[in-house]
C-alpha cells in the first residue's frame, strides 16, 4: 500500500503532493475512530532530560530547523 501511495505522490509536483497529503490527513483525523488509532499508535514517552551544549544547559533537547541562517 505504501509503495502505491508513494508512487502516486511522486507523480505530482511537490507542492500539490504536500497539500494533498495534509488535506487527506485532516479529513482522516476528523473521523473519531481513525483519530484514536493514529493517537494510540504514535504515543511516545516524554523526553525531558537536560542537554548541555557548548557549556549551556537546556531543560530539553534543542533543534534548529533547516534554513536557519
Amino acid at each position: 500500500m505504501f509503495n502505491l501511495v508513494r508512487s502516486f505522490l511522486f507523480l505530482l509536483p511537490a507542492e500539490k503532493a504536500h497539500y494533498f497529503t495534509m488535506n487527506t490527513l485532516s479529513i482522516l483525523m476528523a473521523i473519531p475512530s481513525v483519530a484514536s488509532i493514529f493517537k494510540s499508535r504514535n504515543k511516545k514517552k516524554p523526553y525531558h532530560q537536560p542537554k548541555t551544549v557548548s557549556g549551556l544547559t537546556f531543560k530539553n533537547p534543542v533543534g534548529i530547523g533547516a534554513g536557519f541562517d
